[in-house]
């Protein structure tokens, strides 16, 4: 077991197939949460609070968090989870911290303490799956191709290709929907979270160009991210 905390309430894994992150003070709230989850195959992680929420999400890389916001500071917990994570997040939330105020910092849904253990967990399956069909396997392989998104590690032929996050998650979403054309715009929107009023096409171009050099055997006739006339690009599954 890797050695997050050294007290009691230091986090926990069994592993199953889905994985929920819970971040809870309180113990017997997160131990009835976490035999509840692992009874329907829900791998969980666990923390007190004591830890850094952003840490845990990058290092275990969770496809649903429950997370406490408490106190007039509650939801900077939710942003820093929200700066390194995209997952479906629910809030718990004490008297201080106002639903509004969860949802608009990136909640997708909430409970109001004091809860019951049961309706949180009925939420944590119901958000699975509704994401389950949006989100891309943790591992995509592509005749040679390998792309470890929790990992985030891309492998050619067995050897590993070290490439900047950005380029990663641009492989990474291209190929989750692999033979769909994506237009510079959306691309845009749903790697870098912004507007073509920010950022301009050619971020996206010279993007897929450095990753022709690194994932293509002759990046001048490239056969994996190919481009699609008056569309944008797409990631072929099929060489």
């Amino acid at each position: 077991m890797t050695n997050v905390a050294k007290s009691e309430d230091s986090w926990q894994l069994q592993h199953h197939r889905h994985r929920a992150l819970i971040i809870e003070r309180d113990p017997s709230l997160r131990a009835v949460v976490c035999q509840k989850l692992a009874e329907h195959d829900v791998e969980v992680v666990q923390d007190n609070g004591q830890c850094d929420v952003a840490e845990l999400a990058s290092k275990h890389q969770p496809d649903i968090a429950v997370l406490e916001l408490a106190g007039y500071t509650g939801t900077d917990r939710l942003l820093q989870l929200r700066s390194v994570t995209d997952v479906p997040v629910i809030a718990l939330l004490d008297r201080i911290v106002d639903c509004v105020d969860a949802l608009e910092q990136g909640a997708d849904d909430y409970l109001e303490k004091p809860l019951a253990p049961r309706e949180l967990v009925a939420k944590v399956r119901s958000a699975l799956r509704r994401s389950e069909d949006r989100r891309p396997p943790r591992l995509m392989t592509f005749d040679g191709l390998i792309i470890d998104r929790a990992a985030g590690q891309t492998h050619l032929d067995g050897q590993l290709v070290k490439m900047p996050k950005r380029e990663f998650e641009l492989l990474a979403f291209l190929a989750g929907t692999p033979d769909h054309a994506f237009s510079r715009p959306v691309l845009l929107e749903a790697v870098w979270n912004a507007s073509s009023d920010w950022l301009g096409p050619d971020t996206v171009t010279e993007h897929i160009r450095r990753l022709r050099r690194r994932i293509e055997v002759d990046p001048a006739c490239p056969r994996r991210l190919q481009t699609v006339r008056g569309i944008g690009y797409r990631f072929c599954s099929n060489l």
